[in-house]
């Protein structure tokens, strides 16, 4: 027992340190929606009112947002003055959202030395509201493991599977962002304990009430939460007919009145404003709603983006981790199917197979699944972050499929050198993927500049001397890459940001790039 407390704790204390890293390497408003959610929540703990989804608001289409989340984020930063906060929020006009191979204009706003320690205003504001996150996502961690032990994993696979959930790099980034994916994965992974131990525990009124609760909680963070009365609804009316006994009936009926009496208003209120119990249609509508049918070719894209984006894509999909890192965790993946068909062929651990509870964890992936695929057949949003409910679940099935790899003599060993192997990438990606991504260009001695500089010394007006230029390499053919350094002296600090393009001129000095 002394030692399985202190492995989990490792695991917590290394999870806390990895997205602690993450939530300081990333400059403010560099993960998705992030602006978008943290002024929702500045909004509420300026007004005490919930915003309205209007064109030309900080907040955006987020405001379709259920509230929970928010108003946790307004608690914790509603002392902080943020009256700078539109002058920090400065978008690049050039940014390349979504396009991970494009190789510059990663940032979509602009950076200055404001967002340096000690934070100050705004910036802090976002870093306390980037510590709630990092806080909820210690609770995943956590539930992950008792899940496993609810289930029937066992030790080895429960802490498996928390390490999984830690030290996944994309799950680091969002806990260390303001997101509200936080808020529901966390609930979700509550609600799953629970109803495993429902399940375990049988029927009751007061049990019942409790998955209501969870439910409710889960669904006013982000309406995909309201998959979990989905599963427990489903789970109560298949127990009732299995076992004939109507107390499950009973408690399907609990659990539908304590959803409805914590998540009523929220709906009648979308009906009056929106018109839409859910808000979901004012929110395609501020997004964009797809266009056109969708091809093979582009299904296949989006799954290998949906799939790269659950391991490990940061800033607003645009900073991709190294190649080796998505074939190691898609091999691991295989990894687990296999052992999975093993532990069926061959009846590993027949002593505690944990059957039915595997069965409601994939039937939670199914559904988190069908709701992310819904909603992308409606907008652009195939994003990993959004099957992070369904992460605990997913977390442990693989753990328990290496778990059927290895025998048993050195299962705990192999179980590590995997989780060693998450950690590696978790822990190298704050500061060897996205610290370099976003850093201002070096500052040098004019004395130190390359002698293969080509000088210029072009005056732009009375803001600064392009002093000169590089270009790498010196002859390309069609379709390949030609890399350009400018060497910039600074005048004065502009009240305004400029744009810099640059031409690549041909044979007879024609523009062709």
């Amino acid at each position: 027992m002394k030692a399985r407390r202190w492995m989990l704790a490792a695991i917590l204390g290394l999870y806390f340190a990895v997205a602690g890293a993450f939530s300081v390497a990333t400059p403010i408003f560099e993960a998705p929606d992030e602006p978008q959610h943290f002024f929702y929540a500045r909004h509420l703990a300026q007004t005490g009112r919930l915003p309205l989804a209007e064109e030309g608001t900080l907040w955006a289409q987020e405001a379709t947002q259920p509230p929970l989340y928010y108003a946790l984020t307004a608690s914790v930063i509603a002392a902080v003055d943020t009256s700078d906060a539109e002058s920090v929020a400065q978008r690049n006009p050039h940014a390349a959202i979504g396009v991970p191979l494009y190789p510059d204009n990663k940032n979509v706003y602009v950076h200055t030395s404001a967002e340096r320690f000690p934070w100050r205003g705004t910036v802090l504001a976002v870093h306390l509201a980037r510590l709630v996150s990092v806080l909820l996502g210690g609770v995943t961690v956590w539930m992950t493991y008792l899940l496993g032990l609810e289930v029937g994993f066992g030790e080895a696979a429960s802490l498996a599977g928390a390490a999984v959930v830690a030290f996944l790099p994309q799950f680091g980034f969002i806990s260390g962002a303001v997101n509200n994916d936080n808020l529901v994965t966390a609930l979700s992974a509550v609600g799953l304990v629970l109803f495993m131990r429902y399940l375990r525990q049988g029927a009751s009124p007061r049990r019942a009430g409790a998955l209501g609760l969870v439910a409710g909680l889960a669904t006013l963070a982000k309406l995909s939460g309201a998959g979990l009365l989905g599963l427990f609804v489903v789970a109560g009316v298949w127990q009732a007919w299995r076992r004939r006994d109507a107390a499950w009936l009973r408690d399907v009926v609990v659990i539908l009145s304590v959803w409805a009496v914590m998540t009523g208003w929220w709906f009648a209120r979308n009906l009056a404003v929106y018109g839409d119990p859910t808000a979901t249609a004012r929110m395609v509508e501020m997004m964009g709603r797809r266009a056109g049918e969708v091809s093979l070719a582009a299904v296949w894209g989006e799954l290998r983006g949906l799939v790269g984006s659950f391991w490990g894509l940061f800033g607003w999909f645009n900073v991709p981790a190294p190649a080796a890192m998505y074939r190691m965790f898609n091999l691991l993946a295989l990894a687990a199917v296999a052992g999975w068909g093993l532990r069926v062929a061959l009846r590993r651990g027949r002593e505690r197979w944990p059957g039915a509870g595997v069965s409601w964890l994939l039937v939670w992936a199914l559904i988190m699944f069908a709701g992310l695929v819904q909603w992308t057949a409606r907008t652009l949003a195939s994003q990993g972050r959004l099957m992070f409910p369904a992460l605990p679940a997913l977390a442990l099935l693989m753990a328990a499929g290496w778990e059927g790899l290895w025998p048993r003599r050195v299962r705990s060993a192999g179980m590590t050198a995997i989780a060693l192997a998450f950690l590696f990438w978790a822990a190298r990606a704050p500061f060897f993927t996205i610290r370099p991504t976003y850093a201002p260009p070096p500052v040098r001695e004019e004395s130190a500049l390359p002698a293969s500089l080509v000088r210029v010394d072009a005056r732009i007006g009375d803001a600064a001397v392009l002093v000169g230029y590089l270009v790498r390499p010196d002859t390309v053919r069609p379709g390949e890459w030609v890399t350009a350094t400018l060497c910039w002296k600074p005048l004065r600090r502009t009240a305004v940001n400029y744009s810099v393009y640059v031409h690549l001129l041909g044979r007879g000095q024609k523009i062709v790039g």
